[in-house]
């Protein structure tokens, strides 16, 4: 779902920004499809034991519903913030149930979830900074 509201984001983009908005939104996409198919390996691998690793795909959505409208820089940027947040939520949903944050034996995954958490919130943070 986030990966398909960047792409919304990269092809309505429009203004004077037009090409660090199109860049952006497609930087983003490329990550979290990389990180979609991380998530989805975790998934594969400990279906029976690890239930809480679909969290992260439950609780995404579809934020962007332009209806045709283009984006402006301003709207674009919350957007953003909307998307990196969302999936930051969900991430954080996973690392606090009981099997990823308490046994041991999934000390990688949550090392990993943690890892893309951070990358996410790094992202977020320097997209407010543009903001203001």
């Amino acid at each position: 779902v986030s990966e398909a509201n960047f792409r919304m984001l990269h092809w309505m983009a429009e203004g004077r920004k037009f090409r660090e908005m199109h860049s952006d939104a497609d930087s983003f996409r490329s990550m979290v499809s990389d990180d979609i198919d991380a998530v989805a390996e975790m998934i594969l691998r400990n279906t029976d034991e690890i239930p809480s690793l679909r969290i992260i795909s439950n609780n995404l959505q579809t934020i962007i519903d332009t209806r045709g409208e283009t984006i402006q820089y301003e709207k674009y940027l919350a957007y953003c913030n909307k998307i990196l947040t969302g999936i930051l939520d969900a991430i954080e949903a996973c690392l606090k149930t009981d099997e990823i944050a308490n046994e041991i034996k999934n000390v990688g995954i949550k090392a990993s979830l943690e890892a893309m958490y951070d990358k996410y919130d790094l992202q977020a943070r320097y997209l407010m900074k543009r903001r203001s």
